[in-house]
């Protein structure tokens, strides 16, 4: 691997990662995988090499794994791109292809991404999350904001999203440099803009971990921009822009508003980072020559190198198995929910799909029947909960926390201004999520998700008492969803492994003691697929046909 382009990557790598070790520090499952990821990384930053880069980054991708399934859709994508990092190290200098893999992965992402958009609710502008975000930002400027411009940009938010989206994934995807310079150009823009949006919604350190991931676009360019970036500048023109990039990034700190939090430190990173990928897109363009590639090159701009090895080509396969899977087949197969590459996307992943073409937990439906396996069991409707542990978790709602002046704005543009976050609150832990609003509403899950959160909440050994509804089928519209009944169950629990649990059918009069293998008595699902198995709970919210916004 030629030098300068690995000690970039390696030094960008390191210091990202000791920001986000210290921004999401609910994602260390022992204080030992902190010290362990945070002296690699230093490690890694001083001395750049592929023994304390590998070392780091086996830390983290081990970090995560263990932390798993309460980690973030993106801690997924960077566990892959980052293991296939370490596959191409260990494969040897001559089998470097780091680039071009990195690239198509990062590529098959975004395109994901906005693929699992095309369903009827994120489309739905009245619904959306695009609307949220949009309008969420408009919600920033100081002056009032026409009703007809709301009304337009709430009615564009998702198909634009959608489009940017898919444009990023296909342009970094693609042969041409002009292309992938779109595609960097779309993604800092993307990023920077989510890293201000105001508090729920505010995710900038999603930016960091993309963005510096997508120095493999334009590895050369990076790397001559990275250089620039902590050398003393030689023009005028470098000096302004460095003081224009440093200025926007206090500026951008500014707009923290998470509770708690005086300045979110990954806003001004995220900040950077887009002004680093704004100069090598500069530098490439200018360039637009392989020539000017100093390392990390992908195959097509190594046509002096080595051919890869018999072994890098197969593992090049393997990982791209994995993410094809990973981005295409395992929500249809009902495998991910929480963790698939559709953040924000509003996708139905249990009583049937809401795609515009593609279905969704097809295991669920083959298996519905079956009583006490993994995937069986169907659908169920929570319909009261004394639960605090669960009520902290599900549904979620997180309405009352965005800026009343977005919720008026939303309103005045034909939104509903409903939002849900069931995803930050499995992530955060019980601590956090104890002191966010708290509203509970009916809201159906997926059998087997059921079980796997009343196994955490009898893990902390807490007595509840529990009514849910079990639906007819796997399958059904929306009144399906808030009405149909099979049967009802009432589950109470001492906290000490005492149970009671009765049963309804739903043409029935009398209660009767539950069967053995009741979806509440059940033990939660287990196995190497419970690492990626988390559901969301779809809430039935008053007043909203459909699934909300939810994340």
């Amino acid at each position: 691997m030629k030098g300068d382009a690995f000690v970039a990557y390696a030094r960008l790598w390191a210091a990202t990662e000791l920001l986000l070790l210290h921004h999401d520090q609910f994602l260390i499952p022992h204080a030992y995988y902190a010290y362990a990821v945070a002296v690699g990384c230093a490690a890694a930053f001083v001395a750049p090499g592929p023994r304390t880069l590998g070392a780091a980054m086996v830390a983290r991708v081990v970090m995560y794994a263990v932390q798993a399934p309460a980690v973030w859709d993106s801690c997924y994508w960077v566990n892959i791109v980052d293991v296939l990092f370490l596959f191409h190290l260990a494969a040897g200098p001559a089998d470097v292809r780091a680039a071009a893999s990195t690239r198509l992965h990062m590529g098959l992402f975004y395109v994901g991404a906005g693929f699992w958009k095309l369903n009827t609710a994120f489309l739905d502008p009245a619904r959306s999350c695009a609307g949220i975000f949009v309008v969420s930002l408009l919600a920033m400027l100081p002056c009032d904001v026409p009703d007809a411009v709301l009304v337009a940009a709430t009615r564009a938010a998702p198909a634009l999203t959608v489009g940017g989206e898919l444009a990023l994934g296909v342009c970094v995807l693609a042969p041409g440099r002009a292309a992938r310079r779109v595609g960097v150009a779309l993604a800092c823009a993307l990023h920077f803009m989510i890293a201000i949006t105001p508090y729920p919604n505010q995710v900038p350190a999603f930016g960091v971990v993309c963005v510096a991931r997508l120095f493999f676009v334009m590895p050369g360019a990076w790397t001559a921009a990275l250089t620039e970036a902590v050398a003393a500048p030689t023009t005028l023109v470098g000096a302004l822009y460095r003081a224009v990039a440093v200025a926007a990034a206090a500026a951008s700190a500014l707009t923290t508003s998470t509770p708690g939090i005086s300045i979110d430190y990954a806003i001004p990173a995220s900040t950077l980072l887009s002004f680093v990928g704004a100069r090598a897109i500069a530098l490439d363009a200018a360039a637009d020559a392989p020539s000017r590639n100093d390392g990390l090159d992908d195959d097509e701009e190594d046509d002096d190198g080595p051919p890869p090895s018999a072994l890098a080509r197969r593992g090049d396969a393997a990982f791209l198995a994995l993410t094809l899977f990973y981005v295409f087949l395992a929500q249809p197969l009902g495998v991910v929910d929480v963790s698939g590459v559709s953040p924000f996307s509003g996708i139905r992943a249990h009583g049937g799909s809401n795609h515009l073409f593609m279905p969704t937990a097809l295991l669920q439906r083959w298996k519905a029947d079956e009583e006490g396996g993994d995937w069986g069991g169907g659908v169920v409707r929570v319909t009261s909960s004394t639960s605090t542990f669960l009520n902290d978790l599900y549904p979620g709602e997180c309405t009352e926390e965005l800026p009343p002046r977005a919720i008026e704005l939303l309103k005045r543009g034909g939104h509903v201004a409903v939002e849900y976050n069931p995803t930050a609150r499995v992530m955060l832990g019980p601590e956090i999520r104890a002191t966010l609003p708290r509203a509970f509403v009916p809201y159906t899950l997926p059998a087997h998700e059921l079980r796997r959160v009343l196994g955490e909440v009898r893990a902390a050994g807490e007595p509840f008492e529990l009514a849910y509804d079990r639906l007819p089928g796997a399958v059904g519209d929306e009144a399906w969803r808030r009405t149909a009944t099979a049967s009802s169950v009432y589950l109470s629990d001492d906290g000490r492994g005492g149970r009671s649990c009765r049963r309804r059918a739903a043409d029935a009069y009398l209660w009767e003691a539950c069967a053995e293998d009741e979806v509440g008595l059940l033990p939660p699902p287990s196995g190497l697929l419970a690492k990626v198995r988390i559901f969301f709970p779809y809430p039935i919210h008053p007043g909203v046909e459909g699934l909300p916004c939810m994340d």
